[in-house]
């Protein structure tokens, strides 16, 4: 059974939480599409009336959660990495975000959107690069 918008968690100002208590958490929401929103995405699918809209299944929240240890875990609106409460407390030291497309890692393998030219390439040192081509012989 999904959840609406009044039985998600809110604080005291009726907003969704961005930390569970006691503990504080980092929390994340979880779409009728099986999406996931940072607490700052939710808020504004909130405050904008997308989210009680079970017709708008990218927008209509249906759960909360709490990341726990995932350090490669982003929200599929703003692509904002989303904290995790056991994890490494800074951004991952192999940043793979791309300056030409919106991508997104799916089950551990970087993805571009289609037509983006770095889709082929690998990032080295902050540049994405042609790999080099194999130096195995026949």
């Amino acid at each position: 059974m999904s959840e609406n918008s009044t039985q998600l968690p809110h604080d005291d100002d009726g907003k969704l939480i961005t930390y569970a208590w006691p503990g504080g958490y980092p929390v994340y929401y979880i779409t009728a599409d099986g999406g996931t929103l940072c607490s700052g995405c939710a808020r504004m699918a909130e405050d904008d009336k997308l989210s009680p809209n079970p017709d708008d299944a990218q927008w209509h929240i249906v759960t909360a959660g709490v990341n726990y240890e995932d350090d490669l875990f982003y929200c599929d609106h703003c692509s904002e990495r989303i904290e995790s409460a056991y994890g490494e407390d800074d951004e991952p030291a192999d940043d793979m975000s791309c300056d030409q497309c919106v991508a997104a890692m799916i089950n551990g393998v970087f993805c571009h959107e289609t037509g983006c030219p770095n889709t082929h390439k690998v990032k080295i040192d902050g540049e994405w690069v042609q790999p080099e081509p194999d130096q195995c012989e026949s």
